[in-house]
């Protein structure tokens, strides 16, 4: 009956098994980014950050080879952050002191204008 039914629609039975009635979504990926958290799973966090076991002496484990080298990633990010803010920070005082040095030149230059003669 059912080929029937797909005959007397004219669709090829061929084409009839990649029909999808589902949608192609990233599951759970906008409730996470509401949350704050990473829209795939293994960029950041705990799963992804923390070692995969622990000595029950309490001695450090291993990292991995990529949480190695995700660490040295971040703290090269995070030497560059900062030399940034301190590159900005540096220029927000040059701004200052380049604007404050054009409004004593400029109230110089009105106190050296030529004053009217007052006739007594």
């Amino acid at each position: 009956e059912l080929r029937l039914c797909l005959t007397a629609v004219n669709i090829p039975l061929g084409t009839s098994r990649h029909i999808t009635t589902t949608s192609a979504a990233y599951v759970g990926s906008k409730h996470r980014f509401s949350k704050g958290e990473a829209i795939n799973n293994s960029s950041y966090g705990p799963l992804v950050d923390l070692p995969d076991y622990t000595y029950l002496d309490g001695r450090p484990s291993e990292l991995s080879i990529r949480q190695g080298q995700r660490r040295t990633k971040r703290i090269e990010l995070a030497s560059k952050v900062s030399t940034y803010i301190a590159e900005m920070m540096e220029a927000k005082k040059v701004h200052q002191i380049k604007l404050e040095q054009k409004a004593r030149e400029r109230e110089e230059l009105i106190r050296n204008q030529l004053k009217p003669k007052v006739h007594e």
